[in-house]
């Protein structure tokens, strides 16, 4: 382990087969997951953590070293105002970096506290604003460390290669803090590491190119790193400063120090450090995207502290360093696609020529062995293989290629163990140790394979795994490994790993003849079921609309009919009553042809993508009142009871006539389909979100139809006893996706149904707002008959 995570366990043996210690040995990896290092309940003594309630800044927690530090009880804090112990100054300070989107940015403050100058450091931790105080340094040159940052940066941008930038890193970095040794630590894709660069006094025992297991630095010591990206150990012997109270007192559990600079270190890392003969270490991320890459290890054989200004400059080189391997090793892999590229061109200009796949890719100037770097490689054809330097037999590539049958055929297989996943195939190590294979299910080019030869080779390991006390001793304290001497380590059955941009090469050599040859036939074939699909859906829909727009209008057609025969009778036999219920009569069936309309406009405009959203500060209590106020007629005419149960003070970032077709829909389906019934409406948060709930009593949804629902044209009813288009929750669905949201549903044929709504309060993001299939018709209710 060289890195400052918080805890560290040993994981025996290392890459491929191994000839290495008792596995009885081993230390359960559970451990070592397990241990809660983000929340140590102490600090590093060297400073003093404050934990502020905003806006008032006052003191909730504090640690223990402000009787050393400040000369003050920490107890005699608690509850007391920041500017009892800080000057006004200070406070002036902290008050002008909270007004800054990013605190961090702002970092560090001068802080004077009873007296005393520190260097100020802001986060915020579970509602609560962290304050740590770090002794301050005679005034640093800013404009000295400035320049010296840009000559560093420099100096990295002059390297080569990845190995002279990585050596030239560990040299500054190792002259700018002083440490004695200055390591650059890699991890491997099964998680262990290796050091690729050190730079070290000439007394010290040297580290390069030593591996060390996964469990050296945990899972949840990486994921810190992500957002905490320096990590300092000042002196292994001192004594931590607990925090008093220890629990967070808006959520009752210990104060989370994840973004802690001063975050105590876990006993058994301690040790670890001690059994190396480090007392001091500092470790610097190295970021690839949001992947931990690898880590600057700093180590001291005396207490040693770097400050906060000299750290941040650490974590830009950093980022500089990371950034700089980034551009390196994608200049290489872009490079090599590129010649890749060019040899699949010839490839497929082969096979044109040839009309023959097998005989295009293996017969010409350019082969299959030109596109990546490999011993041999066979094309399987019409049942036959055409093979191309060092391969297996005939029999042998038979039965490889029925096991690969069994694999996902879309995407290209690679391996660099073909005997740890194929057991049975390990008589190939010679010839085909690693893989890589793509495949054509069902044409006559069925597969092209590529073989690698085993490479035995040794690895050397920073300590024999499993070596010295490790494990849970009394008291259930975790113990590292004591030994760190090189152990080798025999690996078999490994061939040279495939590099990334070989499987892309070999993906894209089955993309282009997929699509230049295989894909003709594939692609009429797929146009064909579009089309009848597309007519099909045609056929259906103008069938239902027809009958669900003839209904309505036929039934209009006679209200007006008989209210212009009752108009033509005597005035004495024509009362105003019977004038306004067949009035009343066309009103609804007016209203609902409306409706249909608007479903039908919906449809248009989702399939066209012609749908932007109007987003403003949206009262969810008020714009549920004005939709029920709305209902009321329809809930008396249903005999419907509605209960409405609304958390006060829910605003959100919505359209608020999105948003109300939405409820107007699952309000109007509430009634169609629980007619009679009770109905409720409850609204609440949810985290960072808003949950509706509409919930009927009526006939309700068998399960099977529970998928299907959100469908077009998709009904869970018999359309002879319920009218709609089969649209209604589909635009549902899609107004609720296009607002960031979900919806969902919960019920059971003669319980009901339960529509359960959840919307970010925040708004929906970027890739929800562009236009794209979600649409609701303007105003009004959408009712498309959904179920």
């Amino acid at each position: 382990m060289v890195g400052n995570t918080d805890f560290e366990e040993e994981r025996l043996g290392g890459p491929g087969d191994l000839e290495g210690p008792d596995l009885g040995r081993q230390l359960d990896p559970g451990d070592c997951a397990r241990e809660p290092i983000h929340i140590p309940g102490s600090i590093q003594p060297h400073g003093v953590l404050l934990s502020l309630k905003e806006p008032e800044l006052t003191i909730v927690q504090a640690s223990a070293s402000t009787a050393a530090l400040l000369a003050i009880d920490p107890r005699a804090l608690l509850g007391q105002p920041a500017s009892r112990l800080l000057d006004r100054a200070s406070i002036r300070r902290i008050h002008a970096a909270l007004e800054g989107r990013l605190i961090r940015g702002r970092n560090p403050l001068l802080v004077s506290a009873a007296g005393v100058r520190f260097d100020g450091i802001l986060h915020r931790s579970d509602g609560l604003l962290v304050l740590e105080l770090e002794p301050r340094d005679a005034e640093e040159g800013c404009y000295d460390l400035l320049d010296q940052t840009f000559a560093i940066i420099d100096r990295l941008r002059s390297s080569s290669t990845t190995e002279e930038l990585c050596q030239r890193a560990t040299e500054e970095i190792g002259r700018l803090t002083c440490f004695e040794r200055t390591m650059i630590y890699r991890f491997h894709e099964d998680g262990h590491g290796e050091v690729i660069a050190e730079s070290l006094a000439p007394e010290m025992e040297p580290y390069l190119h030593l591996h060390y297991p996964a469990s050296d630095i945990p899972e949840q010591a990486r994921r810190l790193y992500v957002f905490n990206r320096t990590r300092q150990i000042v002196d292994i012997d001192d004594r931590p400063a607990a925090i008093l109270p220890p629990d967070n007192p808006l959520t009752g559990r210990p104060l989370d120090l994840s973004c802690s600079a001063l975050r105590s270190v876990a006993p058994a890392h301690l040790e670890y450090l001690r059994n190396m003969g480090a007392r001091a270490s500092m470790s610097i991320a190295l970021l690839r995207g949001d992947a931990l890459w690898g880590l600057v290890a700093c180590h001291h054989r005396q207490p040693h502290r770097v400050s906060f200004r000299y750290r941040m400059v650490c974590e830009l080189l950093g980022q500089v360093l990371a950034w700089n391997i980034d551009a390196m090793e994608q200049r290489g892999s872009a490079e090599a696609r590129l010649r890749g590229g060019a040899v699949c061109a010839r490839l497929l200009e082969q096979i044109a020529a040839e009309r023959d796949i097998a005989a295009g890719l293996s017969a010409r100037s350019a082969t299959i062995l030109d596109l990546v770097d490999a011993g041999g490689a066979a094309i399987r054809q019409d049942g036959g293989w055409a093979r191309l330097g060092r391969t297996p037999g005939a029999a042998d590539l038979d039965e490889l290629a029925r096991w690969l049958e069994e694999r996902d055929a879309r995407a290209a297989y690679a391996t660099s163990s073909l005997a740890k996943e194929r057991p049975a195939l390990e008589r190939l190590k010679d010839v085909a140790c690693g893989v890589l294979a793509i495949q054509f299910p069902g044409a006559p080019c069925s597969l092209i394979a590529w073989f690698r030869p085993e490479i035995e080779r040794c690895v050397l390991w920073g300590g024999e795994p499993g070596a010295g006390p490790s494990g849970r001793h009394g008291g259930g304290q975790l113990h590292p490994r004591t030994s760190f001497a090189a152990w080798r380590q025999l690996v078999r059955l490994e061939a040279q790993p495939w590099q990334p941009w070989e499987i892309a090469a070999a993906e894209d050599l089955r993309g282009a003849i997929v699509g230049t040859v295989l894909g003709r036939a594939a692609e009429l074939e797929r146009l064909n079921r579009e089309l009848r699909e597309a007519v099909r859906m045609r056929d259906d829909f103008m069938s239902m609309a027809s009958h669900e727009l003839r209904t309505p209008i036929f039934t209009l057609a006679l209200q007006i009919e008989g209210v212009s025969r009752a108009a033509s009778a005597r005035r004495d036999a024509f009362t105003a009553e019977r004038v306004q219920g067949r009035a009343d009569v066309a009103r609804r069936q007016v209203k609902r042809l409306e409706q249909l309309v608007g479903v039908l406009l919906d449809f248009s405009r989702i399939n066209a993508g012609r749908l932007t959203l109007d987003l403003e500060e949206v009262s969810l209590p008020k714009l549920l009142g004005d939709v029920v106020a709305r209902f009321n007629d329809d809930l008396k005419a249903a005999g419907c009871r509605l209960s409405l149960r609304v958390e006060q003070d829910i605003v959100g970032w919505w359209d608020p006539m999105r948003l109300d077709q939405v409820i107007t829909n699952l309000l109007s389906n509430a009634i169609k389909y629980g007619a009679g019934e009770p109905i409720e409406i409850e609204a609440a948060r949810h985290g960072a979100s808003a949950r509706v709930a509409v919930i009927d009593r009526g006939i309700g949804i068998d399960t099977s139809a529970h998928g299907r629902i959100f469908e077009r044209f998709e009904r869970a009813v018999s359309s002879g006893h319920y009218s709609g288009l089969g649209l209604g929750l589909w635009i549902v669905h899609q107004i609720v996706e296009r607002l960031g949201g979900t919806v969902a549903v919960s019920s059971a044929p003669g319980q009901g149904s339960t529509f359960t709504v959840d919307l970010p309060l925040a708004g929906p993001g970027p890739s929800e707002q562009a236009p794209s299939e979600a649409a609701a018709a303007p105003g009004g209710r959408s009712d498309g008959g959904a179920r």
